[in-house]
């Protein structure tokens, strides 16, 4: 694993101004460190690192930021911890040094070293997703489930990473029901064997329709093969796919074969397209599902109508004539207007007939604003709002966003609500 890099830590190493890493812990070289919130952008593009910003020599941000060029430009992991070490003399309560500091030693397989300055950060700030997330990689060199309880904190926290990886690699024995737990749930059924039997299915995540899919996880998500899934439709062959059968849902997102890796664990990509927005590429990216359910009747229901309130009659008396009781006396006329009562009608509502429903969802991000948006059959049903680097869309918007849409090497979408 090279070119790894730390994520978000609010504390600055320039007490004056805010320097925030963003990025994610020892993933694969399929994109490059960044750092955001300064205004500052660290690529292997740079061709000078510290006579481009204004850094004094010989301070705990000089020698950070020359540690950090090392590790994510050069590849130099040990001459990144001579420099981190020398930051740490000068500013030993920075948070943002130890991070990468373990993300170096991670990397030079030092894990008792790694393990040493999550846990310090750990510490110091408790609410760190990120210094859990890589206690639990450095854990996970040793031994893959050593370090499923700091991916647990990490994913409570709302790092959506994480909880993919607890999911992949943590979730199955913690999912599973014992004997105890299903006879609990089953005593008082009126089929005890069909219940018990039921539940040793439901713990069998490649139990599907048939037994062609693969890559199954313990969360039920597997790579869709030939057939049908359970509401009878074929498979969207080649698709991640989630088959609820319970309560009849089945959610398909297509996925690509790029994959990250973190620690022994490798994930795979959704596939992404570069979307047009107004004529032009290169500033929105999108990827789509299908979503399947199945549809109950639903009755039709007559048109009602009904009145508030009476109607009112005002008269207007012209002349001398006056009224007594309900009659009209005299040589003058009188004018009468009534005014009916309202009159609310709410018309019928047609029949919705039984059968399987399919909708595609388009979830469209914005990598200028760092927003995003979901689209069903072209309707948008949320956003635009902000993303963090932790959510789903911003792990997404990490990976895809980096060097624009348009230089991605993206498909393109075929999705056009914004194409005009």
């Amino acid at each position: 694993m090279v070119g790894s890099t730390l994520v978000i830590s609010k504390k600055s190493m320039n007490k004056n101004r805010t320097v925030s890493i963003a990025a994610s812990l020892f993933l694969t070289p399929l994109v490059q460190p960044l750092l955001v919130g300064s205004g500052v952008v660290l690529t292997s593009a740079v061709s000078v690192f510290l006579t481009s910003i204004n850094v004094k020599a010989e301070t705990a941000d000089f020698y950070f930021k020359r540690g950090y060029k090392k590790m994510n430009d050069l590849n130099d992991n040990q001459g990144a911890i001579q420099d981190f070490n020398k930051a740490i003399e000068k500013d030993p309560t920075n948070n943002t040094i130890y991070l990468n500091r373990g993300t170096a030693k991670l990397t030079m397989k030092d894990i008792q070293g790694a393990i040493s300055d999550f846990t310090k950060v750990i510490q110091n700030e408790p609410n760190n997703y990120m210094a859990y997330f890589g206690r639990a990689a450095a854990k996970s060199l040793e031994d893959k489930k050593s370090g499923c309880n700091d991916l647990k904190k990490s994913s409570s926290l709302g790092f959506e990473l994480a909880k993919r990886v607890f999911t992949a690699e943590c979730a199955t024995s913690a999912n599973k029901k014992t004997n105890v737990a299903k006879h609990s749930d089953c005593k008082d059924a009126r089929d005890y064997e069909g219940c018990m039997k039921y539940q040793t299915k439901e713990d069998t995540p490649s139990n599907k329709s048939n037994q062609s899919d693969s890559d199954c996880d313990s969360s039920g998500w597997c790579v869709a093969g030939d057939g049908k899934d359970s509401l009878g439709i074929p498979k969207l062959k080649g698709w991640r796919y989630l088959d609820d059968a319970v309560n009849r849902k089945v959610l398909y997102k297509e996925y690509t074969t790029r994959k990250f890796q973190i620690g022994n664990t490798s994930a795979t990509l959704p596939k992404m397209h570069k979307v047009m927005v107004r004529g032009k590429y290169g500033r929105y990216i999108g990827h789509r599902e299908i979503f399947r359910r199945y549809q109950e009747y639903k009755a039709g229901t007559s048109a009602k109508s009904f009145t508030l309130g009476n109607a009112t009659t005002n008269c207007t008396d012209y002349g001398s004539g006056s009224m007594i009781g309900s009659s009209y006396f005299g040589s003058g006329s009188l004018h009468c207007t009534t005014t009916p009562a309202n009159r609310i009608d709410i018309p019928g509502k047609s029949a919705v007939p039984a059968g399987v429903r399919q909708n595609r969802v388009d979830i469209i991000i914005d990598c200028k604003d760092r927003t995003w948006a979901v689209y069903m059959d072209n309707e948008k049903v949320d956003g635009w709002k902000k993303f963090e680097i932790r959510s789903e869309q911003g792990m997404y918007a990490y990976f895809f966003c980096k060097d624009g849409a348009s230089k991605a090497g993206l498909p393109e979408s075929d999705f056009i609500k914004l194409a005009k």
